[in-house]
């Protein structure tokens, strides 16, 4: 079964090109669970799965929706991945914007440095805004 052209290869190519920055973003969070809570629950006679459900995951969660947040902005200004692996059944919002921005070029439209720039930025201060209310911290 070919998986060009599907949204198969999408999955995967994205996976590929942003999981080194969600593992490097993760790890802070991850390092951060002290062991001896690991061990009091082993103690208290918690498996592995209800100690990962109870505790490491609550803990690690801020780390993981940054992460979440930084690669959701970083893969809808991405252009290369899915312009080249897009096939006729499975465009990406990437590609349907260019398309867009090209057409709009074609018929005199104003001219545009990122066609996904602005989107992106509003996206950016949005999870900010919702982040602060929650009581995250930027950088």
């Amino acid at each position: 079964m070919p998986i060009y052209g599907t949204i198969w290869i999408m999955a995967f190519a994205f996976l590929v090109r942003f999981m080194p920055y969600g593992m490097r973003f993760c790890y802070a969070g991850i390092v951060s669970v002290h062991p001896h809570l690991e061990e009091c629950a082993r103690t208290c006679g918690a498996g592995p799965l209800t100690m990962l459900w109870r505790i490491v995951l609550p803990l690690a969660m801020p780390a993981i929706a940054a992460v979440w947040i930084y690669v959701f902005l970083s893969s809808i200004r991405d252009l290369s991945l899915p312009v080249m692996l897009a096939g006729p059944n499975n465009r990406l919002i990437a590609v349907v914007i260019l398309d867009l921005w090209e057409r709009r070029q074609g018929s005199g439209g104003r001219r545009a440095q990122h066609p996904v720039g602005a989107d992106a930025t509003a996206l950016g201060f949005a999870f900010m805004r919702l982040s602060s209310r929650y009581g995250a911290k930027a950088f």
